[in-house]
């Protein structure tokens, strides 16, 4: 298949196939929706994308733009075949074309190419349902893509508010569809096998206590449980504390490609920031468990307490908001002097705001207080 692209064709279609390749690595199956919904809209100009998946026993139809009340008349006329599982539809036209489709082997199709294939069955597209609730939903000059993967089917499809709304020729459509085609089986292969398996670890690992990060072999991110969330949210530094966990993901599952004087690579490294100090640990993850070669599983502790912080300084010290600022000032080694110049005061004002501030917190000196506030010890 012979196909011009300009660069910035070939770039939104790689990241669309990036995207397409690996469900299981979002944070969620909604996430991995929107993320294929923004690379569709990016690589065609389309208006809807609809994504249609086997759950539970139905057929669930599901997009970020498409009204519900139209989702549920497509929903109300697609059930799967009870002895097969596979999708089959009230609209007769339809199900004429689910079939034709699973005939034929059929996984990219166009509005054009669904229309001469019912045509030539002796059916009228125009004449169904589901096509008619299709166009009313702003899906018109529609295309997309449906896979089989051992008795599990899943579907999806795209369109335009308007007829010729895209410069891209049936054509052009098709041969784009076909690119980002595997990309597509391959993540419907991942959803159908281990979908279920991967929502139970994601859904174990956030009711545990520690801060887990689940990483694949290149420091990409799969999963951070909510106790994670909540320590990288508290952590100015967040971002250097992840990079310093990727590093530590790649050393563990590559561990031959890191020279180490003293043996392997490392499974626990302190971390450090300017706020705290963590032990990272990481384990290798098995395939069995996330269906990811070479996945990482890293707890992040903390090595020191949490810094204290304002609110800790008015619930359990008393301290009053200047108060809290005069000790914010003396934990970086402030003079009275230098004191008085950042709150606007006399010496004497802040002499006393020290005093005070010392008294409540019960410590004996001033150069108490930068280990007080960093959590590393307490008095009083």
């Amino acid at each position: 298949m012979s196909i011009a692209l300009t660069h910035a064709e070939q770039r939104r279609l790689m990241a669309l196939s990036d995207t397409l390749l690996s469900p299981l690595a979002a944070a969620d199956p909604d996430t991995w929706r929107r993320d294929v919904d923004e690379g569709l809209r990016l690589a065609f100009g389309c208006d809807h994308v609809m994504f249609v998946t086997p759950e539970s026993g139905r057929v669930v139809f599901r997009s970020p733009s498409i009204d519900d009340d139209v989702l549920q008349v497509f929903a109300d006329l697609t059930t799967p075949d009870p002895r097969t599982g596979l999708f089959a539809s009230k609209d007769p036209v339809v199900d004429t074309w689910f079939q034709a489709r699973r005939a034929d082997r059929m996984e990219v199709f166009t509005e054009t190419t669904n229309a001469n294939m019912l045509a030539q069955l002796g059916h009228d597209m125009r004449r169904s349902e589901i096509a008619n609730t299709v166009w009313r939903g702003g899906m018109l000059d529609f295309f997309g893509l449906m896979t089989d993967d051992d008795g599990s089917e899943m579907m999806l499809i795209t369109g335009y508010e308007r007829r010729g709304a895209t410069r891209l020729s049936d054509d052009a459509i098709r041969q784009r569809l076909q690119l980002i085609l595997p990309a597509f089986r391959a993540g419907h292969h991942a959803l159908a096998r281990f979908g279920e398996r991967r929502d139970g670890l994601m859904r174990t690992l956030d009711f545990m206590s520690d801060a887990l990060l689940l990483l694949d072999r290149g420091g990409r991110e799969l999963h951070r449980n909510v106790a994670c969330r909540a320590l990288l949210s508290a952590e100015p530094q967040a971002e250097a504390l992840l990079v310093a966990c990727r590093q530590l993901a790649f050393a563990v599952s590559s561990p031959r490609l890191v020279v180490e004087r003293d043996g392997p690579a490392p499974v626990e490294r302190t971390l450090s920031t300017a706020q705290s100090r963590y032990t990272a640990r990481a384990v290798p993850a098995s395939r069995a468990m996330c269906d990811v070669d070479g996945a990482v599983l890293v707890s992040l502790g903390r090595a020191t307490p949490a810094a204290v912080s304002d609110e800790m300084l008015r619930e359990r010290w008393g301290l009053t908001p200047r108060e809290i600022e005069v000790v914010r000032l003396l934990a970086r080694g402030s003079s009275n002097a230098e004191v008085a110049a950042a709150l606007g005061v006399s010496a004497y004002t802040a002499r006393n705001h020290t005093e005070r501030a010392l008294l409540k917190l019960g410590v004996s000196s001033r150069a108490r207080v930068g280990p007080l506030l960093r959590g590393e010890m307490y008095e009083g």
